[in-house]
């Protein structure tokens, strides 16, 4: 596999690479244009990290929706009470 000096040297060459790279979003561009990508290799081995790390901190994230802790545990609430955690 070739290797080229610097990444924009390597999507100049290699169209599998300048296709890969297209399909990619501005911010993960960015990204292995500061990691120092330099071979088709190295491009898809970055790309694949960067996601399984993305997925990571999405699968350890709670929903924008979670509300766990806003409810006592065993509390009597009123009506009224229980109304005002639903309109949260």
């Amino acid at each position: 596999m070739n290797e080229y000096g610097d990444i924009s040297e390597l999507l100049e060459s290699d169209s599998r690479a300048m296709a890969f790279y297209n399909s990619l979003s501005l911010p993960m561009q960015r990204r292995l244009h500061r990691k120092g990508v330099r071979d088709l290799k190295a491009l898809y081995d970055c790309v694949s990290a960067e996601n399984s790390a993305e997925l990571t901190d999405m699968m350890n994230t709670a929903s924008a929706n979670e509300m766990t802790g806003s409810v006592p545990s065993g509390g009597d609430l009123s009506q009224a009470e229980w109304e005002d955690f639903k309109n949260m």
